[in-house]
């Protein structure tokens, strides 16, 4: 293994662990699939009334488990490159992996759901005044989760893309966007960042002291000691003068991605190429070694 891929390596013992675990989501989904079925079979109102919680707490676990194969799954999750005119300028663009942003989308979907018709069911059963408490906890949260599907649905919230021109980089998430010259990158390096259930890769394009960098939110925010504060966001937060990149939301190899940046970010000259087919030819050459 190179070494500045060596970030993304999972030792064996955290391999066992990612296996495990897993396996253990696989279970719970099984788990609540058979519980729903032997609910809705058995003919008892409350039994059929209840199961369709836990229909929607079982395909939560299903799409927790989707989300952690899904970058590995190329057949599924590939999107080519391509160049066209973004803000009338020719680029080379890395796609975003739809399947990766509409299944957190549908993850969000499922608790918001759940937790929304709980409290209109406690309603219609007039049992506000015993359980309003609960209610209005299923009610805020269900909304508060429900904000990231429909802000998807409506075109605000959308798949990540990455622009690159002979001049900028330019990192279009999913609720926030950020913007580096070129002629201010410093490099580009491997990094992670630790979940409770795995470790997500990351690319971090690093910029010079003082680089001409910004970051803007698609999002309504508040400042706040001068920086701001989006009301809701999804993306990492940002460290000036840097641009972070969540392989998993890209619909491109990763060790692809992170050698074609840094052929750039070591070769000023090539920086001409982005926005041609010959930027797309190396691209398809660089896609090549790692397969």
């Amino acid at each position: 293994m190179q070494p500045e891929l060596y970030a993304w390596h999972l030792p064996p013992r955290q391999l066992r662990r990612r296996i495990v675990l897993l396996a253990m989501v696989t279970c719970i989904a099984a788990l609540c699939t058979i519980g729903t079925i032997a609910m809705w079979c058995s003919g008892d109102p409350m039994a059929r009334t209840l199961s369709k919680y836990l229909a929607a707490f079982g395909a939560s676990w299903f799409i927790l488990l989707a989300l952690a194969i899904t970058p590995h799954l190329s057949s599924i999750n590939r999107r080519p490159v391509r160049t066209g005119q973004i803000d009338g300028q020719d680029s080379t663009i890395v796609a975003g992996s739809r399947t990766y942003f509409w299944l957190t989308q549908a993850l969000f979907a499922c608790y918001a759901v759940m937790l929304l018709v709980a409290a209109v069911e406690i309603v219609a059963a007039s049992a506000w005044n015993a359980y309003w408490h609960f209610i209005l906890f299923c009610i805020g949260t269900g909304l508060v989760l429900a904000v990231l599907p429909i802000l998807a649905l409506f075109n605000r919230v959308r798949p990540s893309k990455l622009v690159l021109t002979p001049e900028i980089i330019a990192h279009c998430d999913w609720t926030s966007a950020t913007e580096l010259h070129w002629d201010d990158l410093d490099r580009v390096i491997t990094s992670t960042v630790q979940l409770p259930m795995d470790r997500r890769p990351l690319i971090n394009i690093v910029g010079l002291s003082g680089a001409r960098w910004s970051h803007r939110y698609y999002m309504p925010y508040s400042i706040v000691r001068g920086k701001p504060n989006p009301l809701w966001t999804m993306d990492s937060p940002p460290h000036t003068g840097w641009i972070t990149l969540e392989c998993a939301r890209f619909a491109v190899d990763r060790t692809a991605l992170y050698r074609y940046l840094a052929f750039y970010a070591e070769n000023p000259a090539s920086r001409k190429e982005l926005g041609t087919q010959s930027g797309l030819d190396r691209w398809h050459a660089t896609e090549g070694t790692t397969r």
